[in-house]
């Protein structure tokens, strides 16, 4: 009787260790997805600041028309 309560102890201690595992390869999923959602937004941000100076310098450095 002792014998079958440590093998089951030892079975529910396996199946934890398991279940902890997956969890943690959960999370470092989770994290690498988070962390490439920010770099994307990162990129995103710089691309359309980029976006703005060039744009704000193109139009600094317009000739001035005949007319004026």
């Amino acid at each position: 009787m002792i014998l079958g309560m440590a093998e089951n102890n030892a079975d529910r201690l396996d199946e934890a260790r398991q279940l902890i595992a997956t969890a943690l390869d959960l999370v470092v999923a989770a994290d690498e997805t988070l962390a490439a959602a920010e770099l994307e937004q990162a990129l995103d941000t710089v691309i359309r600041r980029g976006d703005e100076l060039r744009f704000s310098s193109s139009s600094s450095h317009r000739r001035p028309s005949a007319t004026q």
